[in-house]
């Protein structure tokens, strides 16, 4: 009974501790991705790792993630991480993006909510984001068109 209960307290102890690193995992990333640090993004990605813009594109694997953090260098793309939660290997959040090429065409912000980074290994496995772009403090849910001429122009279109 005693090794039980001793059992299933460290049991909680590492789940919970694997939720703030998987927390870690994702801080990083974003202080990693406002640096346009892409060899420090890079490390962080799992190499089979599957990265979702709902509507707009999917992207797999480090090389087309590589292509898409390039491109967010040259735009200065700055992201902002907030409402944070975990449950087992997911980091559930919403995401605010500002770049270059948004501020241009009158978007303020690129709000990704929900996003969703699974993390396996202390490397982020599958990233999912909802876009909404937010003009003149309004929300805008037909931020396909905006969206679709970004990734046109930028190559990042399916």
């Amino acid at each position: 009974m005693k090794n039980n209960i001793c059992f299933i307290f460290s049991l909680l102890i590492a789940l919970s501790c694997s939720k703030g690193r998987n927390q870690e995992v994702v801080k990083s990333y974003i202080t990693a991705h406002n640096a346009h640090d892409i060899k420090k993004v890079l490390a962080l990605y799992d190499k089979n790792v599957a990265f979702e813009l709902k509507g707009v594109w999917v992207k797999e694997g480090l090389s087309e993630m590589q292509s898409l953090e390039v491109w967010d260098a040259a735009l200065h793309s700055n992201l902002r991480l907030e409402s944070t939660t975990s449950k087992e290997d997911s980091v559930f959040c919403r995401i605010v993006e500002n770049n270059d090429w948004f501020g241009a065409v009158g978007i303020t912000n690129l709000v990704h909510d929900p996003t969703v980074f699974v993390v396996k290994n202390g490397k982020n496995k599958k990233n999912y984001c909802l876009p909404i772009a937010k003009n003149r403090g309004k929300n805008r849910s037909s931020h396909r068109g905006a969206l679709s001429m970004v990734a046109e122009s930028s190559g990042h279109h399916n």
